[in-house]
Order: C-alpha cells, then sequence, then structure tokens
C-alpha cells in the first residue's frame, strides 16, 4: 500500500513537471533588416498567426516576444515597401530568430532618427519630415549638400556666388543660424555662431539627409528655432563582406570632383573610409546690377577636401561600438559685394581676400541592449572649427583667426514599457570654447541638459492614435536655464490606403553667439553680455493621403505659423555705437503641399511641391512693423518630372521662386526667378562590377540670377559624374 501511494506521488509529480514544461513561457527575440542593403527596418509588424499576439520592431530593428508558450509557431512580419515574410519557429528550442526582407520596387516611408532620437520610419513620426535617401538624391541636381536641399518645401537657401560660395539654410522663414544641422547625431554649428555652410559638404560622403520643419528644442536644444537638418554619413551596413568605389566629376566653370570610398567587414569589424575633393574655379559671367555689363566673377575659386572613417565593433548581438571621424578643409577666394559702394562709387569686391576653414569631427558612441526592454546609448564628441581670414585691401587690414572647439558626452536610454508605450530620456553637457585673434576674454560656454519623452500608441475603432509629449531642460553658465516643451499627435486610418491628420506644438530657442556676446568694442561696434535667448512658438497641423496599392500617390498639405520673439537685432544707439538688442518680434506662417506619383517599378514620376509664406516684422515701436522679412519669398514651386527605363534614368527640376525684400522698409527687392536642371543617368553591370555615368545640366535656361543682393549666381552648367564600384 505504502508502495502503491509513492508510486502515485512520483506520477503526479512528474505530470506536474511535463506540464510545467508544456506551459513554459519563454523569449524570442531578433532583428529586422533590408535583404539589399543591410539596413535595419524599425516599426516592422511582427505577429505570431492564430494565436492574437504580436509587436513591432524597434531602434536597430530589434524585436521581442515575451511570455510565449513553449510550441511550434508561425512567425509573420510585414512592413509597407517591404514584401512580407513568414517563417516556422519552435521554442524553447529556438530562442532568436532574424528577417532579411526584400524591398518592393517603388521606395517609401525612409527611416528618420532625429525626429525622435530613434529610429522610426516616417510614417509614424508626428514631426513634419523629409527625407532624402541616395535613390531620391540621385533624381535631383548637384554635387553638395546645400545645392540638395534646396528642392524641398519650406525650405530655401542663401547661396553666394555658387558652388564656391557660402549656402546656408532657411527652414520656415528662419535666420540660418535659427536651424540646427547635425552630422551623425554630433552638431556642427558653433558657439560663434552664423550658422552651417552646407556647400562644403559633398553628396557622395550623404547616405541621406533628414529635414526636420518646424521647432525641435525639445530634443535637441539651442539653435532649432526653424528646425534641424540631419546628415547622415555613407552606411556601412551592406550584406556584401566589401564595397569600393571611385568617382570623378568634370564641369564648367572648372568645377571637379573626386571622391573614393571604401568599406570591408572583417569578422565582427567593419570598416569604411572615403575621400572626396571639390574643386571650382568659380569664373562663371554675370551682369552688373546697376550697369547690366557682362563681367567675369574673379577670386571666386575655392578647394575642399573632405576625409570619413568609420569603424564599427559588434561586441554581441546586444551590444556595438562604433567611431566616427570627419576632417574637412576648405581654402577659397572671397569674391565679394558687386553691388556699388555708395562711399567710393565702386563695386565692393574683395579680390585679394581669402579664406582657410579647418573642422575635425570625432564622435565615439555605443549602443548597449542591456534587457529586452531597455536600450542605453552613450556618446562623445569632439568639434574644433578653426576660420582664418585674411584681407589685406580692407579700409583696415585684416588677418583675424578665430578657433571654435566643443567638447560633449550624452546618455540616452529607451525603455519599452508595453508593446504601445515607449519612455525614453537622457543628459547631456558640452562645453564650447574660442580662441580668436579678434575677440579677448571669451567665457567658456557650459551647457547641461535634461529630456524625456513618451510614445503612446493605441487603436480606437478604426483609427491608430501616437502621441508623443516631449520636454528638455538645459542650462547655460552665461545665459541660463530654459525650458522646451513640444507635444504632438497622429491620428492613422487605413492600412496600403491610408490617412493621416497629425499636428505638433511646443516652444525653442536660440541662445546668443559669441559673436552677439563678445563683438570687440571699437569707435563704433560693440557686443552686448546682457543678451538673452531667442524664442519661438511653433505650430503645425496638416492632412496625408497615401495609397499604395497601385504605384504610390501621396498628397500632403500643412499649415504652419511660428511666433519669434526676443529676437537679436544690431541697431545703433544713443553713443551711435553698433550693438546687439532684444528687441525684435517676427511672425512666421504659410502652408507646405504637396503631391507624389509614382508608377510600379518607378517607370515615371511626378513630384508638386508647393510653399506659400507670409514672414512678418512684428518689433513693437518699429517702422518697419508689418513689412516682409528680408529675403523670406512668398511663393515657392519645386516640381519633378522624372521616368526610367532599365537601367536609364532621367528627371527635370523645376523651380519657381518669388521676389524677396533685401532692405528693412520693403523699399528695395530682388525679382523672383525660375530655374531648370537635369540630368540623364545609367548603370551598367559586368562581373561584380557596377559602372555608372550621370549628365547633369544646371539652370539650362541660364538665367542671371541674385539670391543674395550682390552675390549672382552662376548662369547655364554642364557636369558629368563617372564611376565604378566594386
Amino acid at each position: 500500500m505504502r508502495i502503491q501511494k509513492k508510486s502515485r506521488f512520483v506520477l503526479f509529480v512528474t505530470m506536474l513537471l511535463i506540464q510545467s514544461a508544456l506551459m513554459a513561457r519563454v523569449l524570442l527575440t531578433g532583428t529586422i533588416i533590408n535583404r539589399e542593403t543591410g539596413q535595419s527596418i524599425p516599426d516592422a509588424n511582427i505577429t505570431v498567426l492564430h494565436t492574437g499576439r504580436g509587436t513591432s520592431s524597434r531602434d536597430g530593428g530589434y524585436y521581442f516576444l515575451e511570455d510565449l508558450p513553449a510550441g511550434k509557431y508561425k512567425i509573420k512580419v510585414s512592413v509597407i515597401g517591404y514584401a512580407s515574410v513568414v517563417r516556422d519557429v519552435s521554442v524553447p528550442q529556438q530562442k532568436t530568430l532574424d528577417f532579411a526582407l526584400e524591398p518592393r520596387a517603388i521606395e517609401y516611408d525612409p527611416v528618420v532618427v532625429t525626429a525622435t532620437l530613434s529610429e522610426h520610419r516616417q510614417s509614424n513620426v508626428t514631426a513634419s519630415v523629409d527625407v532624402l535617401t541616395k535613390s531620391r538624391l540621385q533624381e535631383l541636381n548637384g554635387n553638395t549638400t546645400g545645392e540638395m536641399i534646396k528642392s524641398i518645401r519650406g525650405v530655401y537657401t542663401k547661396s553666394y556666388d555658387g558652388l564656391a560660395g557660402l549656402n546656408t539654410p532657411s527652414i520656415r522663414g528662419s535666420e540660418p543660424s535659427q536651424v540646427l544641422v547635425l552630422m551623425d547625431g554630433l552638431r556642427l554649428n558653433t558657439g560663434q555662431g552664423g550658422g552651417v555652410d552646407l556647400n562644403v559638404i559633398p553628396l557622395a560622403a550623404i547616405e541621406r539627409i533628414e529635414i526636420i520643419k518646424g521647432g525641435h528644442s525639445a530634443l535637441l536644444g539651442s539653435d532649432a528655432i526653424g528646425g534641424a537638418i540631419h546628415l547622415i554619413s555613407n552606411d556601412m551596413l551592406t550584406l556584401k563582406q566589401f564595397h569600393y568605389s571611385a568617382k570623378t566629376t568634370l564641369g564648367s566653370f572648372g568645377t571637379r570632383l573626386l571622391t573614393l570610398n571604401g568599406a570591408h567587414h572583417i569578422g565582427s569589424v567593419t570598416l569604411f573610409a572615403g575621400y572626396n575633393r571639390t574643386q571650382s574655379d568659380g569664373d562663371f559671367k554675370y551682369r552688373a546690377p546697376e550697369s547690366g555689363e557682362l563681367k567675369t566673377r574673379v577670386n571666386n575659386d575655392s578647394r575642399t577636401d573632405n576625409i570619413f572613417l568609420k569603424g564599427k565593433f559588434a561586441i554581441d548581438e546586444q551590444n556595438t561600438f562604433q567611431m566616427v571621424y570627419h576632417r574637412l578643409q576648405t581654402e577659397q577666394g572671397i569674391a565679394g559685394n558687386v553691388n556699388i559702394s555708395e562711399w567710393t562709387g565702386l563695386p565692393q569686391t574683395t579680390p585679394k581676400a581669402r579664406s582657410d576653414s579647418k573642422r575635425n569631427a570625432l564622435k565615439i558612441e555605443s549602443d548597449n541592449q542591456l534587457t529586452p526592454r531597455l536600450l542605453l546609448k552613450e556618446q562623445i564628441g569632439y568639434h574644433t572649427y578653426d576660420y582664418h581670414y585674411v584681407n589685406p585691401e580692407s579700409w583696415i587690414p585684416e588677418d583675424d583667426c578665430h578657433k571654435n572647439t566643443a567638447l560633449s558626452a550624452d546618455i540616452q536610454g529607451l525603455y519599452t514599457v508595453t508593446g504601445n508605450v515607449t519612455a525614453s530620456g537622457g543628459m547631456s553637457i558640452q562645453k564650447d570654447d574660442l580662441s580668436s585673434t579678434k575677440f579677448k576674454n571669451v567665457n567658456s560656454r557650459i551647457m547641461k541638459s535634461l529630456f524625456g519623452q513618451i510614445e503612446l500608441k493605441h487603436n480606437l475603432s478604426i483609427s491608430r492614435w501616437t502621441w508623443i509629449p516631449a520636454v528638455r531642460w538645459d542650462d547655460y553658465n552665461d545665459v541660463g536655464s530654459r525650458s522646451s516643451p513640444k507635444m504632438g499627435v497622429m491620428v492613422t486610418v487605413g492600412n496600403n490606403a491610408d490617412a493621416a491628420l497629425k499636428g505638433n506644438i511646443g516652444k525653442s530657442y536660440h541662445v546668443p553667439t559669441f559673436n552677439d556676446l563678445y563683438w570687440p568694442s571699437d569707435e563704433y561696434t560693440a557686443g552686448n553680455p546682457d543678451l538673452v535667448p531667442e524664442t519661438g512658438t511653433n505650430f503645425d497641423v496638416g492632412v496625408r493621403f497615401l495609397n499604395y496599392t497601385n504605384g504610390l500617390v501621396q498628397a500632403e498639405v500643412t499649415y504652419f505659423s511660428n511666433t519669434i520673439k526676443n529676437l537679436i537685432v544690431w541697431q545703433s544707439g544713443s553713443d551711435y555705437i553698433w550693438r546687439p538688442v532684444n528687441i525684435g518680434r517676427a511672425e512666421i506662417s504659410g502652408i507646405e503641399s504637396g503631391l507624389n506619383f509614382r508608377l510600379p517599378s518607378e517607370i515615371a514620376y511626378v513630384n508638386i511641391y508647393y510653399t506659400k509664406m507670409k514672414a512678418l516684422d512684428k518689433t513693437d515701436g518699429s517702422g518697419n512693423r508689418g513689412n516682409r522679412l528680408i529675403y523670406r519669398p512668398d511663393n515657392k514651386w519645386d516640381i519633378l518630372l522624372g521616368a526610367k527605363l532599365g537601367p536609364v534614368g532621367t528627371s527635370l527640376n523645376y523651380r519657381i521662386v518669388g521676389k524677396s525684400y533685401t532692405t528693412a522698409d520693403n523699399s528695395k527687392h530682388l525679382d523672383g526667378y525660375r530655374i531648370l536642371d537635369a540630368n540623364i543617368r545609367t548603370s551598367l553591370s559586368i562581373s561584380g562590377f557596377s559602372f555608372h555615368m550621370r549628365l547633369q545640366g544646371l539652370n539650362l535656361t541660364d538665367r542671371k540670377i541674385f539670391i543674395n543682393d550682390g552675390y549672382p549666381l552662376p548662369g547655364r552648367a554642364y557636369r558629368i559624374t563617372m564611376g565604378i564600384d566594386y
């Protein structure tokens, strides 16, 4: 009897153990990538068929399924723009399952990092974003970053003297200094100020360009009143073990470009090296504004050398370490203003003025997936920008050197609370210094910040709701502290054919620059150490319609408004000395609209973008109150027509820009202009080698154009590019 009871007990325990094993719940993890490029795919839908379970991929394409009972399942991965994949998995025998998705013929919904500081697909962020990927950049015309972004709706560029001159961005009517420019997450704006020249950054070094329109200080801090431009350098993540390329460009006005790139995978290490040289004589012809006489631009040559180095080490599947280094050196002539001087009666040219600038940018970062729910990102950055200007023929001969140095450290955590709730936050510190032959007693600027953000998603009836509140607090040792909140909301209905309503509201700011605070005092000018930050209140709301069932049809309309207070304006005081003061106020509003139509396989495509903007001076007590702000055109059209047949592609870019005022009292203006650009491109693959050729025609109608008063743009120009990849 005792033996029988013992047998029953053993049987009971055995059955309990078997049942526990059958009911055991395990963790399944993996990554989703693009089969052709190896790039990660965030926001992909992962579904466990016939169970009602599912999740979505996150930063780096990483996903996890928790509490999955032991057994056999079919896992389906689907996302717009890629062919769906279904694979079998047995758990707990298999605990990782990766997917490589085949992209469809039409590229849509690229990855965006800048909007939330984590990887998302463009359709899943509330911010107003435009992304120029490699394939989209091929459809446009130009060879520098500055030449490319002028095609974005809501974006204007201040271009001086074509390829050889300065090219700075304005987003939704902002000043160039109110646009934050990042390179691989590292700030390029310096404490000295003045904006960032995008002409010195070659297109060959760029994988994609992300343009965030509207204030974004809630995540990025100062300088983002108008928005931000994030330049992502060439991506090393490919499925091949190596990739090498060489490319050269020859063009009008002595334009020469040379680009050499190489990437190689060695075990868990990926290495990338790139070199680019861009040169231009800049000796184009223009018509003098006053006389109409045809002249040749002189002292307008430039040469820029760029070096990019990247190294990535995968410690394991959850931990990676990466270093990025960029070195730039530019030497150029400063041609000067061609208008007639009121004092001398002669053109204000500078035929012997020269400048030399150098940039060194180093970023070291690591990504650590500490738990399935927690991702930690750490980054250290070092950035120097040296500028040397010489003008021996100035009224007072000039020979000035400025050295800007920035050292920064950031840490960010992303925590997945549930499948529909993600929280992120972090802190950063940055120190800016300026050493100059012109400026004396410049204080170091130390910035400390904290930020937090929550992404909330839920389904309500047939709609999907996304809420993204964010806030950032920054403290400066010289201008005090500032908080920047922002709220983004999006409501989406449908799948392959969907409609979305989205909006954003927030506050942004721009701290006074070292130029504003510490400009040397003399009998004519002086800085103002009592300045406070410029502040902006941003609002936008828009609707988007998308149909992806047969080709692509996308239509979007966005209304935006930006009120900027405490604008820093240089003016003469009672002592007749010019100094900056916080008296300015601006109200900028408008509509951005766009229509994108692409046939299957992109046989033909049409993009039509229109921006209508009103940028008004609302400074109290000013005689110019109610006038248009200078250099802000009211209207801008960007029209792209293209076709692709086999290995041959062609496109036409037509831009129409309205007139802009050049004086605060609106007594003078520059006429509007129209520019027609075009390109034709082809490629051929033989035995692992790919040969490329691209012919560009810029300003084909040979218009004589001034975007900035006194600084002409080149007339008709041609460029031919030939390259080989292996």
